[in-house]
């Protein structure tokens, strides 16, 4: 497990603040830059505690997104569940290749094609934004 060095960015008006949370670091590096080639500011986190931690020490993010097999302890869906407790609700994006279960965000299992992401990514964005009063 290692600690997130950066706060999440301040939003900007070319895109969302995106949370990318997974355990691997391809899968962060890959979806993490198609979605900074979009606009977005994202700042990832490999584990849960992670993500906890910049979630309790930086501006809420506009999405979460976060793969449901974190490794070794707690799971993205805790993730969900702690993120309800530390802030007013935040859309969220489960993506893994391995969760048949009903699960209590929209799912994206992998592998998926960066296109589905991104249409995925702006549709939850787009929904948060209405729900707010905004765009």
């Amino acid at each position: 497990m290692t600690a997130a060095s950066h706060a999440l960015p301040v939003p900007s008006a070319s895109g969302a603040r995106i949370l990318l949370v997974d355990d691997d670091p391809m899968i962060r590096e890959i979806y993490g830059d198609a979605l900074r080639d979009e606009g977005h500011d994202v700042v990832t986190a490999d584990c849960h505690d992670s993500a906890a931690a910049l979630l309790d020490t930086s501006p809420a993010p506009d999405l979460l997104i976060t793969d449901i097999d974190l490794g070794p302890g707690k799971s993205g869906l805790d993730l969900i569940e702690n993120a309800k407790i530390r802030r007013a609700p935040i859309p969220v994006l489960l993506i893994s290749g391995h969760h048949t279960a009903p699960a209590p965000a929209p799912l994206l299992p992998k592998p998926f094609r960066l296109a589905d992401l991104l249409t995925t990514v702006t549709t939850l964005l787009h929904g948060s934004a209405r729900a707010s009063g905004g765009g």
